[in-house]
């Protein structure tokens, strides 16, 4: 694993791995807090080596229902992201929380054949489709259209890694396809960009 950022939260070091999207928790831990982890994963991707990465993750913050009773913080790794636990035997947990993967669910480990990995998550928890999952048709879509819009953003900027983007007096072009924009004017007292 190629770490390139550690922070400590508490007790605990977390190991952020950009390149293999693995975030490492130290072998002596036992279990991990899903606070404790959005705050290790703020401090990585709102860093000065994190900003230049895509997000790792996003966080729904507790809802408090009554005088007694509220939600879960949730913590949705995004893209491959998990969690390794360098421990060579016992039980590893992370709790308190949930802690979902957007493209694996309740997967959140990434192999460690030696630890028993546990994910306590309540039902809350579990990414369902939209439609059942509370948002309209119409705010599933917004979110999505905001995503895309961000991802390309990152591309336009040449922060996307692996999609290089080239710019000729001709135009921005980027090597995945997803931005491509012409120029046109002299390219002196005006210049006009146009989406393609």
């Amino acid at each position: 694993m190629a770490v390139s950022f550690i922070t400590t939260i508490g007790t605990t070091d977390y190991g952020f791995d950009w390149v293999n999207k693995v975030i490492e928790i130290e072998a002596a831990v036992a279990d991990i807090s899903a606070a404790d982890l959005k705050d290790a994963i703020h401090d990585a991707q709102d860093g000065t080596e994190g900003m230049s990465f895509d997000q790792i993750a996003n966080f729904g913050n507790p809802v408090v229902l009554t005088g007694t009773t509220s939600t879960f913080l949730n913590v949705i790794l995004l893209s491959t992201w998990k969690i390794l636990s360098l421990s060579v035997s016992g039980t590893f947990t992370v709790g308190e929380g949930n802690v979902v993967s957007l493209a694996d669910g309740i997967d959140i480990f990434a192999a460690n054949v030696l630890v028993t990995l546990v994910n306590n998550t309540s039902a809350a928890g579990v990414l369902v489709e939209s439609g059942i999952s509370g948002l309209t048709g119409a705010e599933s879509a917004a979110l999505l259209s905001t995503e895309i819009k961000t991802e390309e953003l990152w591309t336009l900027l040449g922060l996307k890694i692996g999609d290089k983007i080239t710019i000729t007096p001709a135009g921005i072009d980027s090597d995945s396809g997803d931005i491509d924009i012409d120029f046109t004017g002299d390219g002196i007292s005006s210049t006009e960009m146009e989406r393609q």
